[in-house]
């Protein structure tokens, strides 16, 4: 290009790009030349050698040279579709994308329509005198190449750290703060972390996240972004007007965060390749838990119990009014869900339950109709009864729970822990195995056709392997469930007491389900049999005195057995 040529642009912005991933800043090798200060200076030399001028950089630190999605370029892109750039320089054209079709479609149909030149100084690219231009489309393609593999190095980091047991993301959140002393541990964050615990206790109130949220507010707490600048610690976002307007969605991040208990979770999120950057969520069954990782903030036993209570959400309804039961009372015939049925004019004993199905029609499911003050009264005694049979009979309760559920006994556990380990074990073979005949095949020691029926084989027992650990993982996760909420469930009765009123708190904590049956006419009285199933136990018929000694006749003699 002569110099009247770059005159003649004058008039039009040079854009000088710079781009740096993060994996490219956690490269020491690549620092120097890869940083965005070597970049601005290599493009500020060469634009002064080149004679360009009216230059304007456009930066994206920190972010996948495989997505366009980028500040700086959507930034830069604007004002070249308004045709205010006239050129377009980057040091090499993995700065400007990893991603080889669009960097095709920007580079020789886009940029070329808008009388855009477009170069790149380390390949020597200049689409204005022709230079470089064929050998360009090679460049995309191992461009992307390197991206592809260093996903695959990245995501087997991350495996490598799994199996070993160490944080595959080092994101803190908010309640811990990361020891100066050692980036792997994490310590309480005591501010932050009466925050949490707060919002934990309000929820298990009867409080939902959106209510949650506006009393944060009123009571003037800080949101984390908030916090953070308040205490001079770098934050993600940028700070709202109001430093006291949570929203519902942080409170729920917050409430959902097994971290808080102490343990460790990996694999909780993945990408979908190292083209497409959409988040996606690991099924819990397949993610991996390691308890006692940092001190808890909350218990296992609350965070438990928040967890399965969000399953079932509760909204207030337009009355005002909220059932202490939303999300746990069902019609015992068709399983659907009781509605709550209210107004602002109803007074305390007309509110009533009713199946959500009858609305249908009779056709589909009968009424099951039940008044909320006689269902508040039935699991009020329903719940004082049990709490005085744990109080009193304490070891025949544990018994009898231990006779009913045998997926709970320590031998049981184990046993499925061995399997699992032997599973992914067998796993790891198999990558070895896999990795083992492909370079034999390559290196021509393992033919062609053998090499086919051997990864065939390989491929469908690995298949296997990967069904049968999510398999076993589900079925541990809810053993170690299910003993964490018997144990949270039997101190809760044993220190309860005496029941006068029921508030939702109590309702959460120690019920899971409730079924209400049909109506029935006993001797010209209506009567409503209501099913009642506590966490980690489900139904539970309390015995009689008859009942309770031969129990412990039967203790007594397991003892002298054993």
């Amino acid at each position: 290009m002569t110099t009247s040529d770059i005159q003649g642009k004058d008039n039009k912005i040079t854009a000088l790009y710079c781009r740096l991933s993060v994996d490219d800043a956690d490269k020491q090798s690549d620092e120097e030349s890869n940083s965005i200060k070597n970049q601005k200076q290599i493009l500020q030399d060469y634009c002064k050698k080149n004679g360009y001028h009216n230059t304007r950089f456009f930066v994206d630190d920190g972010i996948s040279g495989t997505t366009f999605d980028r500040p700086g370029f959507k930034e830069m892109e604007t004002l070249a579709e308004e045709g205010k750039i006239g050129t377009i320089i980057v040091k090499d054209l993995s700065r400007f994308g990893r991603e080889q079709t669009e960097v095709g479609r920007l580079t020789q149909i886009v940029y070329p329509s808008l009388g855009i030149t477009f170069i790149a100084i380390q390949e020597h690219v200049n689409t204005s005198t022709g230079e470089g231009v064929e050998i360009m489309p090679f460049h995309a393609i191992f461009n992307e190449w390197y991206a592809a593999q260093t996903s695959k190095k990245i995501r087997q980091v991350w495996k490598t750290k799994s199996e070993h047991n160490m944080r595959v993301s080092h994101h803190v959140p908010f309640g811990y703060v990361r020891d100066k002393n050692d980036k792997e541990k994490w310590l309480i964050d005591e501010e932050a972390a009466k925050v949490v615990r707060h919002i934990f206790e309000l929820f298990l109130s009867g409080m939902g996240t959106v209510q949650i949220a506006g009393r944060l507010k009123e009571e003037k707490v800080l949101t984390p972004n908030a916090y953070y600048a308040s205490i001079g610690r770098g934050y993600t976002f940028d700070l709202p007007d109001d430093p006291y307007k949570w929203k519902d969605s942080t409170v729920s991040h917050i409430l959902d965060n097994r971290k808080y208990t102490g343990c460790m979770v990996n694999n909780a999120y993945s990408t979908v390749s190292y083209k497409v950057h959409k988040t996606t969520l690991i099924p819990e069954e397949q993610r991996q838990i390691i308890p006692n990782c940092q001190e808890a903030i909350v218990s296992e036993d609350d965070w438990l119990r928040v967890h399965e209570l969000r399953k079932n959400r509760r909204r207030p309804l337009k009355s005002g009014k909220t059932s202490k039961f939303s999300g746990l009372l069902f019609c015992h015939d068709c399983g659907s869900k009781m509605h709550f049925c209210t107004s602002r004019t109803y007074g305390p004993n007309q509110d009533f339950y009713r199946c959500a199905m009858y609305k249908n029609g009779k056709d589909y499911c009968s009424a099951h109709i039940i008044r909320n003050i006689v269902l508040e009264r039935i699991v009020l005694i329903a719940i004082g009864d049990l709490a005085d049979f744990v109080r009193c009979y304490e070891s025949v309760f544990m018994y009898m729970v231990g006779e009913r559920n045998k997926t709970l006994k320590a031998e049981a556990l184990k046993a499925e822990k061995m399997k699992l380990s032997q599973a992914e074990k067998r796993q790891n073979e198999l990558d070895f195995l896999t990795k083992r005949i492909y370079e034999d095949n390559a290196f021509g020691k393992l033919s062609d056709d053998r090499y086919e029926k051997l990864i065939q084989s390989y491929e469908a027992e690995q298949k296997e392997i990967d069904k049968t650990i999510a398999e076993l993982q589900a079925k541990l996760t809810r053993t170690e469930r299910e003993s964490l909420e018997l144990s949270y469930l039997f101190n809760k009765l044993r220190n309860l007491s005496q029941v006068t009123e029921l508030d939702p708190e109590l309702v959460n904590t120690l019920i899971k389900r409730i079924e209400v049956h049909q109506r029935e006419n006993r001797d010209g009285r209506k009567v409503v049999k209501v099913d009642i199933y506590f966490t980690a136990i489900g139904m539970f018929d309390i015995p009689s005195e008859k009942e309770i000694n031969a129990i412990m006749r039967r203790m007594n003699g397991d003892r002298k057995t054993a």
